[in-house]
């Protein structure tokens, strides 16, 4: 698989630049600092996927995207708001900063489908399993769980935080795990699935632990699961 990266933050690049080279599969042929650049070194190279970051001078991830046509993307962002946007664009996936190994190497699998014409109805990760239906007011909203980092009991509901507001599901959390669980959401707690790759940093209080979330949001692990959650994110 041939790769080009994007990304104004020198950085973002290095560390995206090290997760690849531990694909043997996956070639680097070229890296851009804007998205005018990216532009011009995707017609010139023709990769066999892009990874973008979102923010970034010239043209922006997203306009960059619907440039280069049929071409798989993967947008690579500290900006989860952007999400339903990207899909709107048929990207191949969509990663929130920072990005880890494992949450990589998921995305590259789905270029190598999207690559060998693998028809959407016969994948397992199609946008229906993703989909989460809000009731707000008169009106339906539809979320994409990729955007989202923690899924928690609330009383009678499942509620989730995104840009900084709650938001309240009717689905339980069983049902939840259930739908989401082939796609890297994790129980934790009785009362809680976090995202697996959304998890910064994990702290040990007593026999049970915290976990702390790239966007800022801490959960408790319970002490049912904490082993389980240490062997899933590879530490001890």
């Amino acid at each position: 698989m041939r790769a080009l990266i994007a990304d104004d933050e020198e950085h973002a690049r290095s560390r995206m630049r090290r997760l690849l080279e531990r694909d043997a599969d996956v070639t680097i042929v070229a890296e851009a600092t804007s998205g005018t650049d990216a532009l011009a070194l995707a017609r010139a190279h023709e990769p066999d996927v892009a990874l973008l970051d979102v923010d970034m001078p010239g043209i922006d991830g997203l306009a960059l995207t619907e440039a280069l046509g049929d071409m798989p993307v993967v947008l690579v962002t500290a900006h989860a708001h952007c999400a339903a946007d990207a899909f709107d664009l048929d990207v191949v996936d969509f990663i929130v900063k920072p990005v880890t190994h494992e949450r990589l190497v998921r995305a590259l699998e789905r270029v190598r489908r999207r690559l060998r014409g693998a028809p959407a109805a016969t994948t397992t990760d199609d946008a229906d399993a993703w989909r989460l239906s809000v009731l707000d007011g008169a009106r339906v909203r539809l979320f994409d769980a990729r955007a989202i980092t923690r899924l928690f009991a609330s009383e009678k509901y499942v509620a989730f935080v995104l840009d900084g507001r709650e938001h309240l599901l009717r689905e339980t959390l069983n049902d939840l795990e259930e739908r989401l669980g082939g796609f890297g959401f994790v129980r934790v707690h009785r009362a809680e699935l976090l995202r697996l790759d959304a998890i910064a940093s994990l702290e040990s209080s007593g026999d049970s632990a915290i976990a702390t979330l790239t966007d800022g949001q801490r959960a408790p692990v319970s002490r049912r699961y904490v082993a389980e959650l240490r062997r899933r994110l590879g530490v001890r």
